[in-house]
């Protein structure tokens, strides 16, 4: 009976060599995941470090004003990462600031086409040059915010409020054609804009 008892208890009981098994199994799992943290670790530490010091300077130079510094790092930089939508986008809001307008909006055209997706880009850009073009017409520099309007028009065609400005510009220089292109144009994009029936309605009355 005792020895009946004694060989149930070891039968119960796991070998000796299955225990050494999950041992050595534990230990292998956790050299993995030792291993796998070390090597994100450096992963992360690498991605920490890729910022290129051409496009940090270049960043600093435009948040300070030095639009020349600002686009020369951004010109190095994108020498070695010539797809970077972001950079392009930085380096022509400091051409645009330094009154480059031909370079801004080749720079913002370039930021475009990299990253369409990106909602911000046209928004800033507009933004941005819109400022210019207040600061032209407060100064009664009405044919070069004209320039900026433009200019504007050829990165993003559809921006109603563009072709509003530009279409009451025209009528102060008493540009009819080019006043009633641009309103035209305002209307295929929102026929209900309360700006482009006011204008309407000023060209029903008859062009003074």
């Amino acid at each position: 009976m005792c020895d009946g008892f004694a060989a149930e208890s070891r039968a119960d009981r796991p070998s000796t060599r299955s225990t050494t098994h999950i041992q050595m199994a534990n230990m292998q799992i956790k050299k993995t995941i030792h291993c796998a943290t070390i090597v994100l670790c450096l992963i992360l530490a690498n991605c920490a470090g890729t910022v290129s010091p051409n496009y940090q300077l270049g960043v600093d130079a435009l948040e300070k004003g030095n639009y020349d510094a600002a686009i020369e790092n951004f010109n190095r930089y994108l020498k070695s990462a010539s797809d970077d939508a972001d950079a392009h986008l930085k380096l022509g809001l400091a051409f645009l600031k330094k009154g480059s307008l031909e370079d801004a909006v080749a720079a913002f055209k370039k930021s475009v086409a990299l990253n369409q997706n990106n909602s911000e880009a046209l928004p800033l850009i507009k933004k941005s040059i819109m400022e210019e073009v207040n600061v032209f017409l407060s100064k009664g520099k009405n044919d070069v915010a004209m320039r900026y309007l433009t200019a504007h028009l050829t990165i993003n065609p559809d921006d109603i409020d563009t072709h509003i400005i530009l279409t009451r510009e025209f009528i102060k220089m008493g540009s009819r054609n080019n006043a009633m292109a641009s309103l035209n144009k305002a209307v295929s994009l929102d026929p209900k804009n309360p700006e482009v029936i006011e204008l309407l309605d000023y060209f029903s009355g008859g062009f003074h």
